[in-house]
């Protein structure tokens, strides 16, 4: 799953196999084994990799489609201000509850990521 992804994102960028392994200081055969999956990708090659396609690790674990990343709201924009006090009276209690479904959905969100990440980290180790 994570290889198809890579391997996608690195078609729609219109950059080879042979351009990602000359990025990468790596042979072309080096760089093709490690996306046809014969060889296993270590967090450093994994963030290497992502750092030559300009990418985030959350495009790599995401469902959602490629060209869907990003365009979601950050949690950062969920709040008004995650280091600064929310004065409660500032808001009716209908925003008071979308914003914390909203954060709900975030925190769901980043805790499925995480999961993820540890599933492939324990892959790659």
């Amino acid at each position: 799953m994570i290889r198809e992804k890579i391997r996608a994102i690195r078609k729609e960028k219109g950059i080879s196999q042979r351009e990602m392994a000359r990025r990468l200081y790596k042979s072309p055969s080096a760089y093709s084994r490690m996306e046809s999956g014969k060889v296993k990708i270590d967090v450093e090659e994994l963030t290497a990799i992502l750092d030559v396609l300009e990418i985030p690790l959350e495009k790599v674990f995401s469902a959602v489609p490629s060209s869907a990343v990003g365009k979601t709201n950050s949690i950062h924009s969920v709040l008004p201000s995650l280091a600064g006090s929310i004065l409660v009276s500032e808001y009716s209690k209908e925003q008071l509850e979308g914003l914390l479904q909203n954060l709900n959905e975030q925190l769901e969100t980043w805790l499925h990521y995480s999961q993820m990440l540890a599933v492939f980290i324990q892959s790659v180790f």
